[in-house]
């Protein structure tokens, strides 16, 4: 029995190999006439200086040559949010506090505290902060503006970004 095993074994690995083999060769030259893959832009210097501190970075999906970070006062500057351009190189203020949350897909910040209830909102094309009546405790990344919180062991969703909540199903 064990030689059997062994053997089929030693078949379907072969066979793996010879599909794998066959599909690398007909990928390299499919579709017809394309036998090279297109070339992959080289990494590039952008010249911005990021703070010290391990501070929170997001892709800002709605302006995407936008990198949002979230920064502490040091001695380096001020604390607060920073919207930095990598291909002009400009630096700008967003908001005043540091975000705690990103939703890259819509650019989407938000802050919350400790023991405070709800969270404020802004965006890099919005950022005058708004109040949300709850602080999200997960958000999606499908471009959409959905934002979950459990909050008092209840379930809230938000259709557009924390504008608006509604409570969904039972408690928790």
């Amino acid at each position: 029995m064990k030689n059997i095993l062994t053997f089929q074994h030693f078949n379907v690995v072969n066979a793996v190999a010879v599909v794998l083999l066959l599909s690398s060769s007909l990928m390299a030259t499919w579709p017809p006439g394309t036998a090279q893959a297109e070339t992959i832009p080289d990494w590039r210097e952008t010249g911005l200086t990021l703070p010290t501190g391990s501070p929170l970075v997001c892709i800002d999906g709605a302006q995407p040559n936008l990198v949002l970070v979230a920064a502490k006062p040091s001695n380096s500057g001020p604390g607060g949010t920073f919207a930095y351009n990598w291909q002009s190189g400009q630096k700008t203020l967003l908001n005043d506090q540091p975000y705690t949350q990103c939703q890259e897909s819509t650019g989407q910040l938000f802050v919350t505290a400790r023991g405070v209830e709800g969270a404020r909102r802004f965006s890099s094309l919005s950022p005058a902060s708004q109040v949300s009546q709850y602080a999200p405790t997960d958000l999606a990344g499908d471009g959409t503006g959905l934002l979950y919180s459990i909050t008092a062991r209840r379930l809230y969703v938000s259709p557009d970004g924390g504008a608006t909540w509604q409570e969904r199903g039972l408690p928790l």
